[in-house]
């Protein structure tokens, strides 16, 4: 069952794809077609590789408690080897392995190697190349004239950016991929690069545990040296600590600015009895040198008797609020170095730590000077492909044709759901803000247009949808006589096209009608009836009592915009519009009011109020819900609905979303005289 908020249900997926099938196999020929291009021109990438293993030393005997065996194999180890695989220095040394082992072999057969640590190795430039090119005298041509067109430096470049160096997991294998346009160069390139390697790790590793134990000496050197201050500055610090504490007195104030210390002393003395006690006996004093101050001078006798004690008082409240001051400041300078003397603790026991741990570690690598170091086998030689890695013809056509198709449905299906915040023959009415009284099919032919305009062609499938309009107009009001307003959420919408064919067809039924242009701004009936925009609305509410409508048919009069007014919304708000209202109404059967749209203006909702009946046009897929319920809703706000909903422009190919309307109007109407 279809969700009330769904426009576009499940089931309808299988109709989706039918109409989209041709649009969806054009985009997989597309692709087809891409694909092949990219693989004809595409340059052909040949792919060779080589594994080795790196062999760690075996671990020996332990020697003491403080010698523990540690990890060389780990992830951080694991990554280093592999950076050291790309980085320049040895697709340098390779590059030039491959340029020294393609060159004519030396009349003694014999070349010089130089290792990462600066030993040389003799060997024999044949074998070498035979190594790397095997016994294909077509793969050593080949390769020659591949690095007689580059240089050493776009080469190692090239293997930068080609190499991808992998491990085997819980192994320590190291696979190494090249990949290149020469096959040769491919397979030369990994094989030289784990030669290289090999050189690399047996310069390096040579001289590692003599450079590490020197290091090491060095640091243990330093951590004796910490250990031995660090020392002298607790023995320090104790001293001058219990000199600090036993002296402090005023002097020791200078850390403390007046404001501090002020603070300080005054929470200090609130917290003492004594001070308080005396502040208030001073207090008192103060009250009763403010009475006797009304009667006696400052040198009286009993004024000055009651000022000596205020002094005494002041003295003594001074003299207890320096003593907790100072036993204050003796307790903050005692925990200040304990608190220091505390952290230079700690970092004495820090250093003696480390110092045992470079110690520990300095018997370990002295234990493992003689122990053998890392070493490089090869596990598998590169070899000269003769099929290209990439590009495949086959997997590129296959996935070029999936990809089209993919492109194809999405885009099928994203027309589809865009759809879905549209209007169109699949909407729930309940979803809409009135009710749904009329649809009108979509009409492309110019003729078949004019022929609705006029009510020339009363049996078109145009018609025949405005007069089932109409009976719905009919039905909803129960008035002989009504005004009908005619508006729309957004420009485009089609309601003066529905304005003039509902006018007709009412003045075909005999009603006597009369068509308003109401849209003061850009208002265009008297465009699609023939007629002259001045003397109409505007100048009518402007005042002017001789402009009449002119009769257009039988039964049928129109009233034009008028001329272009820098007022409109003040004119169809006026007490004019209204008498002009009262005025058509008793003149007239029915009356169509073509108004502007309510989205972008306000003179629709300023004619809301002279309608009995408000329609609401719509244009299918075109108009969005949202616009339609915004435009509901600010009519609502002023008192007034919308009492139908007409869908105009409702096309043919909208099989996928028609039921019993579509069967209904559209079957035996696909001839030329009526495009829908």
């Amino acid at each position: 069952m279809r969700d009330k908020d769904e426009l576009i249900g499940f089931g309808e997926y299988l109709n989706i794809l039918r109409h989209s099938l041709p649009a969806v196999v054009a985009f997989g020929v597309v692709g087809c077609i891409v694909a092949h291009v990219v693989t004809v021109f595409k340059t052909p990438v040949y792919e060779s590789s080589t594994e080795l293993v790196v062999e760690l030393p075996q671990a020996g005997a332990v020697i003491g408690s403080e010698v523990r065996p540690f990890k060389a194999w780990d992830d951080t180890f694991l990554h280093t080897q592999i950076r050291v695989l790309q980085s320049d220095l040895l697709l340098g040394k390779a590059v030039d392995l491959v340029l020294e082992a393609a060159e004519p072999a030396a009349t003694n057969g014999t070349r010089r190697v130089e290792g990462g640590g600066g030993d040389a190795r003799e060997s024999s430039a044949p074998d070498w190349l035979n190594r790397i090119l095997g016994k294909r005298q077509h793969h050593r041509i080949a390769l020659d004239q591949y690095l007689a067109q580059r240089t050493r430096d776009g080469l190692v470049s090239e293997l930068s950016g080609s190499l991808i160096v992998s491990s085997v997991p819980r192994t320590r294998v190291l696979t190494m991929l090249v990949r290149s346009p020469s096959p040769a160069f491919a397979a030369a390139a990994a094989n030289a690069i784990g030669a290289a390697y090999d050189d690399y790790i047996s310069g390096t590793t040579a001289s590692t545990a003599e450079r590490t134990f020197r290091l090491l000496q060095d640091q243990a050197k330093e951590t004796r040296e910490s250990i031995k201050n660090t020392a002298q500055q607790v023995l320090d610090f104790k001293k001058q600590s219990e000199v600090d504490v036993l002296t402090s007195d005023e002097s020791s104030m200078a850390s403390l600015d007046d404001a501090q210390t002020l603070l300080i002393k005054e929470r200090l003395a609130g917290a003492d009895s004594q001070i308080v006690s005396l502040r208030e006996e001073r207090a008192q004093i103060e009250a009763e040198m403010e009475g006797l101050a009304l009667r006696y001078l400052p040198k009286h006798p009993e004024m000055q008797a009651l000022q000596r004690k205020r002094d005494l008082l002041d003295q003594r409240i001074e003299a207890l609020t320096n003593h907790a001051w100072l036993q204050w400041l003796r307790d903050h300078l005692t925990e200040r170095s304990r608190v220091e003397y505390s952290m230079l603790e700690q970092d004495l026991e820090a250093s003696r730590r480390l110092h045992e741990l470079v110690v520990g570690k300095m018997k370990e690598i002295d234990f493992s000077k003689d122990s053998p170091g890392m070493t490089v086998r090869v596990l598998r030689r590169a070899e000269a492909g003769g099929v290209p890695a990439y590009p495949k013809p086959a997997v590129n056509l296959v996935l070029g044709s999936a990809c089209g198709l993919l492109v194809g449905l999405v885009l099928a299906f994203v027309r589809a759901f865009s759809r879905a915040s549209l209007i169109s023959l699949a909407v729930e009415e309940d979803t809409l803000p009135a009710p749904l009284v009329g649809r009108l099919p979509y009409i492309s032919d110019e003729k078949a247009l004019h022929a609705l305009l006029t009510h020339e062609d009363a049996s078109s499938p145009a018609a025949e949808a405005v007069r089932v309009l109409r009976t719905s107009l009919q039905a909803k009001s129960s008035a002989e006589r009504n005004v009908i307003l005619i508006t729309s959420p957004d420009r485009g919408d089609g309601k003066s096209t529905v304005s003039v064919a509902l006018a007709r067809s009412f003045a075909r039924l005999g009603r006597k009608t009369l068509l308003v242009d109401v849209d003061l701004r850009r208002g265009e009936l008297h465009r699609i009836l023939g007629f002259r925009a001045d003397g109409g609305l505007a100048e009518l509410l402007n005042g002017d009592t001789t402009v009449v409508p002119a009769e257009i048919d039988k039964n049928l009069a129109f009233l034009s915009r008028g001329r272009a007014t820098e007022n409109p919304s003040e004119l169809l708000g006026s007490e004019a519009m209204v008498a002009f209202a009262r005025t058509v109404r008793t003149e007239y059967e029915i009356v169509i009011l073509d108004s502007p749209p309510l989205l972008p203006v306000t003179d629709a909702s300023l004619l809301a109020r002279h309608a009995q009946i408000r329609l609401m046009v719509v244009r299918s897929l075109k108009t969005h819900i949202e616009a339609c319920h915004l435009a509901g809703t600010m009519l609502h706000n002023l008192g007034y609905e919308i009492d139908g909903v007409v869908l105009n422009g409702i096309r043919a190919t909208e099989t996928s979303y028609s039921g019993y309307y579509h069967r209904y109007y559209y079957r035996g109407y696909d001839s030329g005289q009526d495009k829908t």
